[in-house]
């Protein structure tokens, strides 16, 4: 969700919205450099993380460490 500069801010209304309606919002956050942290009314708790491998194709690294969030 957060792989551009420009679509961090987009989905945070939606979130805000679902998580005060009590909707559990499960985030896969690939680690990249957007994603939201410090966003009035947006928390998020980290339930597992995960080492993965990458492609030197796509990614700078051979593995990237990710982690599932709600």
């Amino acid at each position: 969700m957060w792989y551009e500069r420009h679509a961090r801010r987009e989905p945070h209304g939606v979130l805000k919205v679902l998580a005060k309606a009590g909707v559990r919002v499960l985030v896969g956050d690939p680690g990249r450099n957007y994603f939201p942290s410090g966003v009035p009314g947006l928390a998020f708790t980290t339930l597992a993380t995960y080492t993965v491998p990458t492609s030197r194709d796509v990614e700078d690294k051979d593995s990237r460490q990710t982690r599932f969030i709600c």
